[in-house]
């Protein structure tokens, strides 16, 4: 079961053995060349040009499901012109989330948080934190330049809030991490942040899975994941295809592991009080109802990288769906007799 010390730091207490992990390579700078399960193999690695020949993610290969092909190659390492990638608030959270309740690197070294007050160098006042003042621009600029991404007090107390820290979580009974059932029965158990890679017999593109947790005595990955709102998960596992991503873990245990997936479990914290905590399953049959809809981007990735075009959309028009809300309305406007009736003019 995962623990919670009072630096929010969340650590396995039940991790697997080093000896259990099967075909565990421990990643040290060099180009992968060979399939299997890789430990220490950096984030920000781990997204780039990492394997002797091109690779995708679950991120990458969503983008071009859900969007486009353009969309990915926009901020693809593959691109030589790629535009930056903006660290936006809830990208940042996320991944700070991570970073303090799986241990996935040391927070420290990749966040600073900025402070609630400076002080007036020509005074010697403790003002509030200000973004105009010289003392606090210069404060920001040592941060970014080693490197670091900027968390608010804000969004700290927000993370306390997804620990289940704050005072009045006490007794508040699945608000915050450490007070929901299912994480104290050791859903979030597991080896952490192991990199799943391996080429596509199909396409023989590298392909790149990334659970944050995988026992891999019963095969059944968990991701943790924040959201805005707890009650609408459902639509973001289907929005943003996180059960494409879940299928392409199963594949990779599969082909790396040969494990067949017996299920995948998705952990959603609220990102606002009350802080709630969701555990969505998927089934085998989720998985692999999703893994059609992965190979067709698979497939679609490999044709761009061929021809090295990476289209926006279809180009073609398509008829207009009238969208069910809208529908809905105009049927309610007749039934109340409140739609008028048009003559044809001669």
């Amino acid at each position: 079961m995962l623990l919670l010390s009072f630096s929010l730091t969340l650590t396995a207490g039940s991790l697997q053995s080093r000896d259990n992990i099967m075909a565990e390579k421990i990643w040290d700078t060099y180009t992968i060349t060979e399939p299997g399960i890789y430990a220490e193999l950096p984030i920000e690695k781990y997204h780039s040009h990492v394997c002797v020949g091109p690779s995708i993610s679950s991120s990458g290969l969503r983008a071009i499901a859900n969007g486009s092909p353009a969309e990915y190659w926009a901020t693809s390492y593959l691109n030589p012109e790629a535009e930056p990638r903006e660290d936006k608030d809830h990208f940042r959270l996320g991944q700070a989330a991570h970073t303090l309740f799986l241990g996935e690197g040391k927070f420290d070294e990749q966040f600073s948080v900025k402070p609630a007050t400076y002080v007036d160098p020509k005074t010697g006042a403790e003002k509030k934190w200000n973004g105009n003042a010289n003392v606090c621009k210069e404060w920001i600029a040592e941060q970014e330049q080693s490197g670091k991404r900027l968390l608010s007090t804000e969004q700290m107390h927000d993370l306390k809030g997804m620990a289940g820290m704050l005072p009045w979580q006490a007794n508040c009974p699945n608000s915050g991490l450490r007070n929901s059932g299912m994480v104290q029965s050791g859903i979030l158990d597991g080896a952490i942040e192991r990199s799943l890679i391996w080429k596509d017999p199909e396409t023989h593109i590298w392909l790149k899975a990334r659970p944050d947790l995988v026992d891999l005595n019963d095969a059944y990955p968990v991701d943790l994941k924040t959201t805005r709102e707890a009650r609408k998960v459902e639509n973001s596992i289907a929005d943003l295809g996180y059960n494409m991503q879940a299928a392409l873990v199963a594949e990779g245990l599969r082909e790396v592991c040969d494990l067949d997936c017996r299920g995948f479990a998705f952990v959603f914290v609220q990102t606002s009080a009350p802080y709630t905590v969701e555990v969505v399953e998927l089934s085998e049959e989720d998985l692999e109802l999703a893994r059609r809809e992965l190979r067709r981007s698979i497939r679609l990735f490999a044709d761009c990288l061929n021809k090295n075009e990476w289209p926006a959309g279809t180009g073609e028009p398509r008829t207009w769906i009238t969208p069910q809300w809208y529908s809905s309305k105009l049927e309610n406007l007749e039934a109340a007799n409140d739609l008028p009736i048009l003559e044809n003019v001669a």
